[in-house]
């Protein structure tokens, strides 16, 4: 299958992630080879030391195969692997949020997830830093996007403990620390560690009874 994109942009990545519409990528194709084998080399090496010759190598095909799959190249190859990996992120924290049994459990899965993630995911902030850009102006539109991300994931769960109002405004704070936290981690707090966040949180938000373990 070959891929659409003719001039990747952060746009692009933005739209994508908007629509939040899953990749359609056969499995065992060529092309699930290609962008899997794209977040591999990029976990390795980071986005600009990754060129289509480690990618072509490390799915086992030859580069010729990878240019009749992806003609726009390297470029449409980070936009599909960066699609697929944030896809999933979110996809990930859903399934957290869904299980949580108090307010206080939203804000903390969702700061512990994006934490791991960073981490478990080594691919997902090269990624990311590749599209929006922290020396340009698209930097800020690509934060409001996973910002925007973040409070449509979680706003829904939230309004299990709050009114919908008050949701998404609490939600839109999560947003915040979690952008904060994996831009500018801290030396203070291991966000990975989830009794380490609750203790942050309980320290320094002031939630609603009904938020709380009963």
């Amino acid at each position: 299958m070959s891929a659409s994109v003719s001039s990747v942009t952060s746009t692009e990545l933005s739209q994508h992630l908007l629509d939040r519409h899953p990749l359609d990528i056969e499995p065992g194709s060529v092309d699930e080879r290609l962008v899997h084998a794209t977040l591999r080399c990029v976990a390795r090496w980071g986005t600009a030391k990754t060129s289509l010759a480690d990618i072509a190598d490390e799915a086992g095909v030859s580069r010729a195969t990878l240019y009749r799959t992806f003609r726009e190249g390297k470029e449409g190859l980070l936009l599909r692997a960066a699609t697929l990996e944030i896809n999933r992120f979110f996809d990930d924290l859903a399934e957290r949020f869904s299980s949580a049994a108090t307010l206080e459990d939203v804000i903390v899965r969702g700061m512990s997830s994006a934490g791991k993630a960073i981490i478990e995911r080594r691919a997902l902030l090269p990624l990311m830093t590749h599209f929006f850009d922290p020396q340009t102006a698209e930097r800020e539109a690509g934060l409001r996007v996973l910002q925007h991300l973040v409070i449509e994931c979680a706003a829904p769960h939230m309004e299990r403990f709050l009114e919908p109002e008050r949701a998404r405004a609490t939600a839109d704070l999560l947003a915040r620390l979690v952008l904060t936290f994996v831009l500018l981690p801290s030396d203070e707090m291991d966000v990975t560690d989830e009794d380490q966040v609750r203790g942050y949180v309980r320290q320094v938000l002031t939630l609603p009874a009904t938020g709380f373990a009963r």
